[in-house]
């Protein structure tokens, strides 16, 4: 399969890594962890710059690597913040909620 590149897509980058692990194809381990690392570049105060932070929360939550895990534990007190505020009447409203309460569960203190 190559390297993995950088593309603008978040989704497509963590799938081809899903797919390394789950075709059982040798991966290079520090290769997904720099890549991981350059997707969820920090903001500060628990955001990313890259992506919108529940496309990138999602998204980390889904790969088993020890960087997106400090990924996901950065953006905790974010977390709980938006636990708080969260205004589960908008469109996604109730999808978010479920996502910030998989990963205060998981996550969480």
């Amino acid at each position: 399969m190559g390297s993995i590149p950088h593309p603008h897509s978040l989704a497509i980058t963590l799938d081809r890594i899903n797919e390394r692990h789950f075709l059982g194809e040798s991966s290079d381990r520090i290769e997904s962890e720099r890549t991981v690392d350059w997707l969820a570049g920090r903001f500060g105060a628990g955001a990313w710059r890259r992506f919108p932070f529940f496309y990138s929360l999602l998204a980390l939550s889904e790969v088993d690597t020890p960087n997106a895990r400090r990924a996901v534990s950065y953006a905790l007190p974010e977390c709980e913040r938006r636990l708080r505020t969260l205004r589960l009447n908008t469109p996604f409203g109730m999808r978010r909620y479920r996502l910030l309460s998989r990963i205060h569960e998981k996550y969480g203190t």
